[in-house]
């Protein structure tokens, strides 16, 4: 995927793990999976959290709680 994770970021302004680097991780969620091990469906629903709570829009906040809440327990069961 191209990406440096946890190496410094040049100037000492911290690291490499930021927004940009989670967001091109989880732009394509299989590729994700098979990286970490995760079920293909978990890391696609990571990815659809993290695009929704980072897009700028108005979100229905009960329907992404009921989401996040099924991700959550589909995260315990695997």
């Amino acid at each position: 995927m191209g990406l440096l994770v946890d190496g410094p970021k040049p100037g000492g302004s911290g690291t490499t793990n930021d927004g940009n680097t989670a967001r091109r991780f989880f732009s394509d969620p299989a590729l994700s999976a098979d990286i970490t091990g995760l079920d293909k469906t978990l890391s696609r629903r990571f990815a659809i959290i993290l695009q929704t709570i980072s897009c700028g829009f108005a979100v229905n906040a009960a329907a992404l709680d009921d989401y996040a809440m099924d991700t959550a327990r589909l995260f315990v069961s695997l």
